[in-house]
């Protein structure tokens, strides 16, 4: 996705995926409420318009990621499309069975380590992956934790499939605040501590879930329909010390729930005609 024309990636936090957000044709600030990302045709934005963690997604799941700009990604997914839509497809390549472990160690503190599975027979496949990535962070009090897991269940029959997907993860990350001109001392804080803290105590931390269950069934007349639901639930926890005193210090609890049912069908005309 990165190197696509038009597609641009944005990390404001250090690195790591947490809280990045793709562009498309340009958005810039308010790319969030413009480019939609997907994960198997699911919504992963939510409505605080933060970033998505790409660094939980099941990379080792991945198949492809499609990508659609402007009007054509709104017909499709509606609200917050504008710019486009980014819609990764992960799901276990069929027969796949094995294990995988991977491990990476760099600069700043960087200590990242995965587990991938996957175990297929004739109608079922089951793949887990877990991740989990610490990070020191090029500033002050720009640590970060995170965390994941996910599970993935498919089962098929002659005349279609049952999957289930259940992924949770967690992180925890420092907000160094931004680099500032002391306006007494006329001090460019950039240049004499670029890698400073100008707010050494805050931080956010965050824990989510994503659960999936749903069937796929093949038409008699040609076609397939499919219908799934899911719930997404992320609760966020942070505190930002004002430099004014205890009493404008902000401490910010953010409970979201999202639930959503998804019916569709596609292939022949006679098919596209069983939802309404």
């Amino acid at each position: 996705v990165l190197f696509r024309s038009g597609v641009q990636f944005r990390d404001l936090y250090g690195g790591g995926g947490a809280r990045t957000y793709l562009d498309v044709r340009g958005f810039g600030a308010t790319a969030p409420q413009n480019t939609v990302v997907l994960v198997n045709g699911r919504r992963l934005n939510d409505i605080d318009n933060a970033g998505v963690e790409f660094a939980n997604l099941p990379k080792d799941s991945v198949r492809r990621i499609e990508v659609l700009r402007g009007n054509s990604a709104a017909v499709l997914y509606g609200e917050g499309a504008v710019g486009g839509a980014v819609n990764i497809i992960a799901r276990p390549a069929a027969g796949a069975n094995g294990t995988a472990v991977r491990g990476a160690v760099g600069g700043f503190g960087l200590r990242e380590g995965a587990l991938s599975t996957a175990h297929s027979s004739r109608d079922t496949t089951i793949a887990f992956g877990a991740n989990a990535l610490d990070q020191e962070g090029w500033r002050q009090n720009n640590e970060l934790k995170q965390s994941g897991a996910d599970l993935e269940l498919r089962r098929f029959s002659n005349r279609g499939e049952w999957f289930g997907t259940f992924a949770t993860d967690k992180q925890h990350l420092g907000l160094p605040g931004a680099r500032r001109v002391n306006l007494t001392t006329l001090q460019n804080l950039v240049e004499s501590d670029p890698r400073g803290a100008a707010t050494p105590t805050d931080f956010t931390d965050q824990v989510g879930m994503r659960n999936v269950l749903g069937f796929s069934k093949a038409l008699a007349g040609g076609g397939e329909l499919a219908v799934d639901g899911g719930v997404r639930v992320k609760a966020q926890d942070s505190i930002v010390i004002s430099a004014s005193g205890p009493a404008y210090d902000q401490v910010v609890n953010t409970r979201l729930a999202t639930y959503s049912f998804t019916p569709g069908c596609a292939g022949s005309r006679k098919a596209a005609r069983c939802v309404a």
